[in-house]
């Protein structure tokens, strides 16, 4: 769209100053767009109401003895409506000043740079003509993409929330309660093994059998972790608090870490996606909860295949670390494998992964084990009777339907 610029009052004031003793007019400075409620009047314009931004590169080229054409660029940061639009002299008067009154204002994306071609004609000096024109289309596609992505999944979002709470409530309950119990890694805040964020830590000396954790004493449950820093990782057991904020240590510490961080992993962790592991590095799940029977548990870890497969080891509540072996390997795809592990039946169990070499893993998943005898009935490792079985699922379908 075209915009006209009047030249205002006090810039003509400045042209007949110069007229009048002989002087050069000041040059041309920059363009000026505002957001502000547009001067009623142009000619008496003197600034503008709420300039915005400047131009940040000027071109002027001469067309005729009587014309100039200037090409301002005007930055692409800032999200704004553009009401108001200035063309400003070295001296800072207010040569030219134009009004887009609603609804002929521009709106200005972030991420939008805009470039605007104006002719100042001296056979004409009552207006200069504006065109308007986007820099970079492309980039106005994207920006336009990404602001309807934005709203539609802020919408979106609240939508899934609403329907996702009761199905991951009654999901986990059947898991949980139901014949076969399931825990599950999936590096989502929906779906983890472990039960607290990472914690920084200082002043950790080497020979220490405790830790100082402070304001973190109440949330931190006992259990196994990782201390880790750019320098050294060790495994560390943390037990019941001690006075002034401190907890108990297993075994003395190896390292001193002047700052360090306590989780229960130094994997890195991309959302909903994968874990990328350093060789060498550990991973603790909370207490898992998978029943007591007569078949062992199954742990499946789909890693990648050229790595190998982890390191996975296991504890009952009160216990130490024993290692299990893979029983089966699986090919998933030219580029993950899971790996399969029978770990002996315990109700309570904590279990750890250890990856040799520097890795991806996909997923954890733990679950028991159920034995079917030859007459279809279940048998399974948590010694429920059939009528228990069914009462667990009769539960797990009543709570699911109150939830939706």
């Amino acid at each position: 769209m075209s915009l006209i610029l009047y030249p205002t009052r006090v810039g003509m004031d400045r042209e007949n100053l110069a007229l009048s003793t002989g002087q050069p007019m000041p040059k041309i400075a920059h363009v000026v767009v505002g957001s502000g409620m547009p001067h009623a009047d142009p000619a008496a314009a003197t600034a503008l109401v709420n300039p915005r931004a400047e131009s940040v590169q000027l071109a002027i080229t001469r067309l005729s003895d009587t014309a100039i054409q200037i090409n301002a660029g005007i930055d692409k940061a800032g999200c704004y409506t553009i009401t108001e639009v200035g063309l400003m002299l070295a001296d800072g008067t207010l040569y030219a000043y134009g009004p887009l009154m609603p609804p002929h204002g521009m709106h200005k994306g972030e991420n939008i740079a805009i470039e605007l071609p104006c002719v100042l004609s001296r056979a004409h000096l009552c207006d200069l003509e504006v065109d308007w024109s986007i820099l970079d289309i492309n980039e106005l596609a994207h920006t336009v993409k990404e602001l309807a992505l934005d709203a539609l999944l802020h919408d979106a979002c609240q939508l899934l929330t609403c329907q996702l709470d009761p199905l991951e409530h009654a999901l986990k309950h059947a898991w949980e309660y139901g014949a076969q119990h399931f825990e599950m890694e999936l590096f989502s805040p929906r779906f983890t093994l472990r039960d607290s964020a990472p914690i920084a830590i200082s002043g950790v000396v080497a020979g220490d059998d405790s830790l100082d954790l402070a304001e973190h004493t109440d949330t931190l449950t006992s259990g196994d972790y990782v201390i880790f820093n750019a320098s050294h990782a060790e495994p560390v057991r943390i037990l019941a608090n001690l006075e002034l904020g401190r907890r108990r240590v297993v075994n003395n510490l190896q390292y001193t870490y002047p700052n360090a961080t306590l989780a229960r992993s130094n994997w890195t962790f991309e959302s909903c996606q994968n874990a990328v592991c350093p060789a060498g590095g550990l991973y603790f799940t909370r207490v898992l909860k998978l029943g007591t029977g007569l078949a062992p548990h199954r742990v499946y870890l789909r890693a990648l295949t050229a790595a190998g497969a982890p390191e996975l080891a296991w504890r009952d509540e009160n216990g130490e670390y024993t290692h299990v072996p893979v029983i089966e390997t699986r090919l998933v795809d030219s580029q993950w494998s899971d790996y399969i592990y029978a770990v002996p039946a315990h109700d309570r169990i904590c279990l750890r992964v250890r990856t040799p070499v520097a890795t991806r893993v996909h997923c954890l998943v733990a679950c028991n084990t159920l034995v079917f005898s030859a007459s279809g009935n279940c048998a399974d490792c948590v010694t429920h009777s059939e009528l228990d079985i069914q009462q667990h699922n009769l539960r797990t379908m009543d709570y699911f339907l109150a939830q939706i």
